[in-house]
């Protein structure tokens, strides 16, 4: 699909070099290529990052990458039904489940 800005590699070191500590969770709603999940990810080992992406090329490209995201619409106005496609470095899995209520 490819679409929206990417942010380069400098500028997502820059943004987390601001941090003046170390998160213990991240999201990224809209990860894209996950740029700023990796440069996240090196920066901060031990926090716990969720990517979330919905253009499926894109989580290929980040799980390749060796980082885990969860394909679907963050900010879609309907909840996705069923299971959510998470992305991994070694396989294709579906886990996440929204909640019901």
């Amino acid at each position: 699909m490819g679409y929206g800005f990417q942010t380069p590699p400098e500028v997502a070191a820059a943004m987390l070099a601001l941090a003046d500590r170390e998160p213990a969770t991240i999201l990224e709603p809209c990860s894209g290529r996950g740029t700023l999940v990796a440069a996240a990810k090196a920066a901060f080992p031990r926090a716990e990052i969720t990517s979330v992406e919905i253009d499926g090329e894109y989580c290929r490209e980040q799980a390749a990458a060796g980082l885990r995201v969860a394909q679907l619409d963050f900010f879609g106005r309907r909840r996705p039904t069923g299971s959510t496609t998470w992305w991994s470095p070694t396989r294709r899995t579906r886990r996440w489940r929204w909640g019901t209520g």
